[in-house]
């Protein structure tokens, strides 16, 4: 009889033990999609903020705002004898 209560109380471990294993799998499992749901709201701010620097940066360097900026700090293109070419 002995024998028959080890048995079952080993079986009984065992499936105890896998049982957990795969209680612990499946939080690991939601745990992970959680972090990638994050990782992935983190990637789409990152996204739409690259996109938003890039217009300000067209933006800054076209040249009718860069022709305004020079009319209004008075800068003036410089005349035909005081251009030199360099090689």
């Amino acid at each position: 009889m002995k024998k028959g209560k080890t048995n079952y109380l080993l079986v009984i471990m065992v499936v105890f033990t896998v049982a957990m294993i795969y209680v612990w799998e499946q939080i690991q499992s939601v745990r992970l999609q959680y972090m990638i749901e994050e990782i992935n709201e983190q990637k789409s701010k990152e996204l739409e903020n690259a996109a938003d620097f890039q217009i300000l940066c067209i933006k800054m360097e076209s040249p009718e705002r860069l022709d305004r900026l020079a009319s209004e700090r008075k800068f003036y293109a410089p005349k035909k004898e005081n251009v030199r070419i360099v090689n």
